[in-house]
C-alpha cells in the first residue's frame, strides 16, 4: 500500500481501506452531487454494484498482469506469485473434514493482503467510464451516477432522507429496549457503563454520516432527539419529568444537532488535510445552496 500511495498508482475514488479515507467521504460528495442537481432542476441517476463473491471469483494471472503494469518488480510480486500459486481448500463440519480442492481463482479470504490485491485488480474499473460520470468506489462496492435536464436521457429520480431516519429510529429503538433491560435498578449496569453502552450502540448510529442527514427537514430529524434523550434518562435513572437539559449537562453529551456540527467541523478539518481525497474539492471548492429534502 506504501508503494501504491506513493507512485498513486491507486484510482482517486476509490476509498477502501486507504488511510484518510471513509466511506463517509463518498456520502458527502454523492450528497453534494444530488444536493447541486436538485440546483440546476435536473434529475439524477444512480446505479449500485456489489460484486457477488468478490474475493472468491478475482482473477490471479489478472491480479499479477496489474502489479507488473505498475512496475513491481523483485522479490515482492515474486513472492505475491506464490502465495496466490497452488492453494488448496476444505470444509469442515463439526469433526469431519471434506475432501481437499484446488482453488482456480480467487484470493485467500481473511488474509490482509488479499484487499490489497482485490483492490489492484478493481483499480481500473471507473478508467472504462466517460469522465462526465460520477464514481464512487469502496473496495468491491461500486455507484456510477449521472444528471440532467432531458428526460430522453435520463430518468426521473427522487431522494429523501425520510426512508433512512424512519430506518435509523428503528434500529436505535431495538437498542434503546437491550439499554431499558441491563437499567435495572436492582440488579443493573452502574451508570458509568450505561452510558458506555449508550455511546457504542445508540450514540454511534445517530453519528454515522449525521451531518450529511442533518440537512433534512426539521420534521424528520426531530423523530432522532427523543431516543437520545430517553436513554440518557435510563442511563442517569432520572425522572420523566427531568429537564433535557439537566440530563444533557449530567451526562456531558450535548444535543443531537450540537454534536452533528462538532462531527461535521472534525470532518473538514480532516479533509482539509488531505488536497489528494476527491471530496475535498466538494466541500472546499463548490458553492452549493442549502437544500432539504
Amino acid at each position: 500500500m506504501w508503494y501504491l500511495e506513493r507512485h498513486n498508482l491507486i484510482s482517486p475514488v476509490q476509498n477502501g481501506f486507504r488511510k484518510n479515507r471513509s466511506t463517509v467521504d463518498h456520502i458527502v460528495r454523492f450528497e453534494s452531487y444530488l444536493r447541486e442537481a436538485f440546483i440546476r432542476q435536473s434529475h439524477t441517476v444512480a446505479i449500485f454494484f456489489d460484486i457477488q463473491k468478490a474475493y472468491d471469483t478475482t482473477w490471479k494471472h489478472g491480479v499479477l498482469q496489474d502489479l507488473q503494469n505498475m512496475h513491481l518488480k523483485g522479490h515482492l510480486p515474486n513472492f505475491i506469485k506464490n502465495f496466490l500459486s497452488d492453494r488448496k481448500f476444505s470444509v469442515r463440519l463439526l469433526n469431519t473434514l471434506s475432501d481437499q480442492y484446488n482453488q482456480e481463482a480467487g484470493v485467500p479470504q481473511g488474509s490482509i493482503i488479499s484487499t490489497t490485491l482485490f483492490i489492484v485488480k478493481i483499480n481500473s474499473i471507473s478508467d472504462y467510464l466517460p469522465v462526465h460520470i460520477e464514481k464512487f468506489l469502496y473496495v468491491d462496492d461500486f455507484v456510477l451516477c449521472y444528471s440532467s435536464n432531458n428526460m430522453d436521457i435520463i430518468e426521473r429520480s427522487k431522494v429523501s432522507f425520510k426512508p433512512h431516519i424512519e430506518y435509523l429510529r428503528t434500529k436505535c429503538l431495538k437498542a434503546l429496549n437491550l439499554l431499558k433491560i441491563i437499567a435495572n435498578k436492582q440488579w443493573g449496569a452502574d451508570q458509568k457503563s450505561l452510558l458506555t453502552l449508550y455511546r457504542v450502540f445508540i450514540r454511534s448510529k445517530l453519528d454515522y454520516a449525521s451531518f450529511v442527514y442533518g440537512s433534512t427537514r426539521k420534521s424528520y430529524i426531530s423523530k432522532l432527539e427523543p431516543i437520545a434523550n430517553q436513554a440518557l434518562r435510563l442511563c442517569l435513572g432520572a425522572f420523566r419529568t427531568s429537564p433535557t437539559t439537566s440530563l444533557q449537562i449530567l451526562s456531558h453529551e450535548p444535543p443531537l444537532e450540537l454534536r452533528r456540527n462538532e462531527l461535521a467541523l472534525k470532518y473538514t478539518l480532516k479533509l482539509q488535510a488531505n488536497p489528494s481525497n476527491p471530496t475535498f474539492n466538494t466541500i472546499f471548492t463548490d458553492k452549493l445552496s442549502p437544500v432539504c429534502y
